[in-house]
């Protein structure tokens, strides 16, 4: 976050802590120029969850982000789908799924994978 959202939500009230930490924007290859650290906590009023998360504070402008561990366990971030939402169903014999059913919030979402054959079949296809 810049010092000047820093300041406003704090009031100035925290002290920064030092940090030596090197922080690089995406595909940059020079550090970030970190003013200190300091730990804030962190609200989602819509669900009333809160945890207490290390910020860095950056010289001049910079953009308020979250990191991808706080955001998915202040839960406004979910990667992929979690693991009790899908059901496997399998052929029987050799223990191969058939289909993968995923719990969606509008109904049932099936899906179909190819058995080792079919798959096999599809690469030499595509391969040649």
């Amino acid at each position: 976050m810049s010092e000047e959202v820093f300041s406003l939500v704090t009031g100035s009230n925290i002290k920064l802590l030092e940090c030596n930490k090197r922080v690089f924007a995406y595909a940059s290859e020079e550090p970030l120029q970190i003013k200190g650290k300091c730990n804030l906590d962190v609200l989602v009023p819509q669900i009333q969850r809160s945890l207490n998360v290390e910020s860095y504070v950056m010289h001049g402008k910079a953009a308020t982000l979250l990191g991808r561990d706080a955001s998915e366990s202040l839960g406004v971030l979910r990667v992929g789908i979690p693991l009790n939402s899908c059901d496997v169903e399998s052929d029987g014999a050799s223990n191969n799924p058939k289909q993968v059913h995923r719990k969606a919030s509008q109904g049932k979402v099936s899906q179909s994978l190819p058995g080792p054959g079919e798959a096999q079949r599809v690469l030499a296809q595509v391969t040649h």
